[in-house]
């Protein structure tokens, strides 16, 4: 059975994405979150609350986010909550 999850405030739904270092096509460089010291991770949105200042933030959009440990399990998969002050990009 799925979950359904409503977000509220800023508060954004991410999942973490498995991925290697890249470039995107605007030239920033986006490393990988396997780096030991890296809180930057790689991820796609799964929910938006509704006053999120920043209107282009989608469900299905990758974004590169400070991780600060607010990470949950549901249906045996990690996410984890993140305030709108901690994305950084959407990729």
């Amino acid at each position: 059975m799925k979950t359904k999850i409503k977000m509220l405030r800023d508060g954004v739904l991410v999942k973490e994405l498995e991925e290697e270092d890249k470039v995107t096509e605007s030239g920033i460089f986006v490393a990988s979150g396997k780096k030991k010291n890296s809180d930057n991770k790689v991820g796609e949105v799964l929910g938006v609350g509704s006053n999120l200042l920043d209107k282009n933030i989608k469900k299905g959009q990758n974004v590169l986010y400070v991780s600060k440990n607010s990470k949950i399990e549901i249906g045996g998969e990690e996410l984890e909550f993140v305030s709108e002050e901690d994305l950084l990009a959407i990729l």
